[in-house]
């Protein structure tokens, strides 16, 4: 994303895969001249091939779902006062969203309705549904360690972090990497990421659960049917 310049503001755009190394047009997530920068922009797939679009306009967090049909919905404000760090998805139908001190969770529909809570966390924050629960992994401002929280009715609440990893880590969300998925090694569901450790990075891996899932049964985890891609450019 590009940084105000004078009179101009980042705007977020996003293009469909049409084919191999093909994509369409980019189309704009909202109209010229709203007098805000819009950043942080987040594809999340729902049910019946809809996508749920996130992204920042310095005051909230703001979603339009694309039907299947490549048709945009409204955009309407997610309740969230920060930008999203991250999004789990169970299945293809229910959704929470993450920031430092919040969450929002909706369930997959043409303009769904999203509740938020207050939920402290930090920055970065990462997250992964292990079959069972929600997990979030977090820096934890007080000590730079990571934590983890985790949520028992699909991020409704979450309970008392635990520390994972000592370590020193910044406050800055490309310090632990995105894009996890949850796996099993030997008896135990892990949370796998990279980490910038005093800027070192190190690979580890949290243990949020113990299974009696055989080795040859891991949970499953959908992928993706659409693939975006995301630029802004100044108006």
């Amino acid at each position: 994303m590009q940084t105000k310049v004078s009179t101009n503001w980042s705007r977020v755009y996003y293009r469909v895969r049409t084919g191999v190394a093909t994509f369409a047009a980019a189309e704009a997530m909202v109209d010229a001249g709203l007098g805000v920068n819009n950043t942080a922009p987040i594809a999340v797939l729902g049910s019946s091939d809809r996508t749920h679009l996130l992204f920042f306009n310095g005051t909230n967090t703001l979603q339009r779902h694309l039907t299947s049909a490549n048709v945009l919905g409204t955009v309407a404000s997610t309740g969230a006062t920060a930008a999203a760090l991250d999004v789990c998805t169970f299945g293809a139908t229910s959704h929470v969203g993450f920031t430092p001190a919040q969450t929002f969770r909706w369930t997959s529909a043409d303009n769904p309705t999203v509740t938020a809570a207050s939920v402290t966390f930090g920055t970065p924050t990462r997250t992964v549904n292990d079959g069972t629960d929600v997990h979030a992994l977090y820096q934890n401002s007080a000590d730079s360690d990571l934590y983890v929280k985790k949520s028992t009715d699909s991020g409704a609440t979450f309970g008392t972090g635990t520390n994972v990893f000592t370590a020193t880590v910044t406050a800055a969300d490309a310090n632990v990497s995105k894009n996890q998925t949850a796996y099993q090694r030997g008896s135990s569901i892990v949370f796998p990421y990279i980490v910038s450790d005093n800027a070192t990075l190190k690979y580890n891996e949290a243990v949020i659960r113990s299974t009696a899932v055989a080795a040859a049964a891991p949970p499953v985890f959908q992928s993706p049917r659409k693939v975006f891609a995301f630029s802004g450019r100044a108006r």
